[in-house]
């Protein structure tokens, strides 16, 4: 073997062990993000039924962190906190139902 194709061999032989590392973070990473979307939403239906309770605003406050990519659910979110402050329950039992099905 000559040396460039010795160095030729070992260039190659880093360059696909950074890419296949890349490849690997980048993976993970979205696979990470699904896992707390899913769990976020998990807790939000577990407590949709006590929209007063403490549980269910920690779940809202998550939501706004977790889903920030996303701005169907931040706007259904929106709107059910002007249904909230507005005092229209129906309303923003309705809104909930929509962000689970978003989600």
């Amino acid at each position: 073997m000559t040396p460039e194709s010795t160095s030729i061999l070992i260039l190659a032989s880093l360059l696909s062990g950074l890419v296949g590392a890349l490849a690997s973070i980048y993976v993970y990473g979205k696979r990470e993000k699904r896992q707390f979307k899913l769990f976020t939403l998990k807790d939000f239906a577990a407590n949709r039924f006590d929209i007063t309770g403490i549980d269910f605003s920690k779940v809202l406050n998550e939501i706004v962190v977790v889903f920030n990519d996303s701005p169907a659910v931040l706007r259904a979110l929106n709107q059910f906190h002007e249904a909230i402050t507005q005092n229209l329950g129906t309303q923003a039992i309705a809104v909930v139902t929509r962000i689970e099905v978003i989600s």
